[in-house]
């Protein structure tokens, strides 16, 4: 809402005989959008050709630069500065002024509000832009990749692979760098943990206006909380990334007819069953299945990565056999496979996702079908809407490669075995239905938890990531025990909670900040 919006709001409570509170309410809204203003303008001429307004092409592109259309908000003013110390200037700027700001990173989020903003500034890390090979030796102690914020890991992907290098990053193309703020699950990551523990070093502009280069060495409380806390430190313009050898690898998509979704949950529960290829830390998969609540069918999707040029190798073969509609398997290069997942950019309508989080056992993914599928017949007969469930396998050797690494805020437990990051979502075109589908997730996360709560397979832990906006995963992180030590390191860092109290996601002190 700009500025001439809140003025007609004011003259039509001043002639209409609005109640005291909505007068005052609507003072606030007039005073906050005038600051905004001033606060646009000053940072116009402060860092000139780097503010772009509403009208401007560059407003029009980086305001629409989102997974979801929902997330098309008005910003007063978009800022894309390109270098470290001018957001550090900037940043102090909004925060002695108190304007309420957003940052956009990727915007591969359903959630509206968690990375843009209505009438505050939206910082975009578009113009950090960096990607090189550091080679050790170095300060860091290892050969490293600096990746800016603005990047996407198909880029990342398609300028190392090439060289012969990876990192443990995201999955996805067209995903930005700040899934790593989120612990990031990798196709690597049953050899090298969270793609956040593979962070060698922050550049991390801060709430005071400080620029540091946050690791082990330089601030280690600091550099613990930021994997896995969000935007609540500051804000993250370079991750520099351990590398890794990489060489050809067995992969690809297949998409299975609908009447063999049935033996894709029998594939992968032998999977995930003693000796049945989840040990296999070459071997990873991003499993996925979605119903149509209209035609009632639904229809499984598989990726897997073996990294090894090996190929159709055992550990896949049960998926890699069972009749499909699409199958694009075979031995290629890393990039080419994350290249499939380019289409995953496309903007939705309208969307929301939740996340809870199973233990392993001999009837998991029956159980969690099952229970999607009733809760969507009970609630969503008959309509045109998109609706899926992914339940992503963590290893132990996942959560012990992580702790090797140095460890995180999520601090999870080898010894409590391995378990399913379960996401539920849901697409739609409708409006009018946002009520009803949230209900529907809602439900259905809540059915999920109950039973595995029965049966004794419940999970305490919701992966950020996939958080929907009414739930808290910080408050689970350590079983319980991070979230004092997080907010510690929180008042150290941003004294004043200008992460806290300005900037939208989801916050240490409560629920998400729309």
């Amino acid at each position: 809402m700009h500025l001439s919006a809140v003025m007609h709001l004011a003259t039509h409570a001043l002639v209409f005989g609005a109640s005291f509170a909505a007068a005052a309410s609507i003072e606030s809204l007039l005073h906050r959008a005038n600051q905004t203003a001033v606060i646009c303008s000053t940072l116009a001429k402060t860092f000139p050709g780097q503010i772009e307004l509403p009208g401007s092409s560059n407003y029009t592109t980086e305001t629409s630069s989102y997974w979801s259309f929902r997330d098309y908000l008005h910003p007063y003013c978009v800022w894309a500065p390109t270098k470290s110390t001018d957001l550090a200037r900037g940043v102090k700027i909004l925060a002695d002024s108190n304007t309420h700001f957003a940052v956009r990173s990727g915007g591969h989020s359903p959630i509206a509000g968690t990375a843009n903003i209505d009438e505050g500034v939206l910082i975009v890390t578009t113009g950090f832009d960096v990607m090189k090979v550091v080679p050790a030796p170095n300060p860091l102690g290892a050969q490293y990749f600096s990746m800016g914020a603005g990047k996407r890991w198909g880029q990342a992907y398609d300028f190392l692979v090439p060289q012969g290098l990876n990192i443990v990053g995201g999955r996805v193309w067209p995903v930005g760098s700040g899934a790593l703020l989120g612990g990031g699950i990798s196709y690597l990551g049953y050899k090298h943990g969270w793609a956040s523990d593979n962070v060698l070093n922050f550049e991390l502009v801060t709430g005071k206006g400080e620029v540091l280069q946050v690791n082990n060495k330089t601030y280690p409380d600091l550099f613990w909380a930021l994997k896995g806390g969000s935007n609540n430190y500051g804000i993250v313009t370079r991750y520099d990334m351990k590398t890794y050898p990489q060489g050809k690898v067995f992969g690809g998509t297949i998409v299975y007819k609908p009447e063999n979704t049935q033996d894709y949950l029998d594939a992968y529960q032998a999977w995930i069953n003693p000796g049945g290829g989840a040990e296999d830390n070459n071997a990873a998969i991003m499993p996925n299945v979605n119903y149509s609540p209209l035609t009632k069918q639904s229809v499984a999707t598989w990726v897997g990565i073996h990294n090894a040029p090996e190929n159709n190798p055992r550990t896949f073969e049960n998926f890699t056999k069972i009749p499909s509609t699409t199958s694009a398997v075979g031995v290629t290069t890393f990039d080419e496979i994350v290249n499939q997942s380019k289409g995953y950019g496309g903007t939705i309508a309208r969307g929301n996702w939740f996340a809870t989080a199973i233990s392993f056992y001999n009837d998991t993914l029956n159980y969690q079908y099952k229970t999607f599928i009733s809760t969507a017949d009970a609630l969503l007969a008959g309509l045109n809407v998109t609706i899926g469930w992914t339940s992503e396998p963590v290893t132990t050797s996942f959560l012990e490669a992580s702790r090797q690494a140095g460890g995180d805020a999520m601090d999870l437990d080898p010894q409590r075995g391995s378990f399913h990051v379960v996401l539920c979502y849901a697409f739609w075109a409708d409006e009018n239905l946002d009520a009803r589908m949230e209900d529907y997730l809602q439900t259905l996360i809540r059915n999920m938890d109950v039973g595995s709560k029965e049966s004794g397979h419940y999970y305490p832990f919701i992966w950020l990531n996939n958080a929907g906006d009414t739930q808290h995963p910080f408050e689970l992180y350590g079983y319980g025990k991070s979230l004092p030590r997080m907010k510690e390191v929180a008042r150290r860092y941003d004294p004043r909670g200008v992460f806290q109290r300005l900037v939208p996601g989801f916050k240490l002190d409560g629920p998400m900040l729309p």
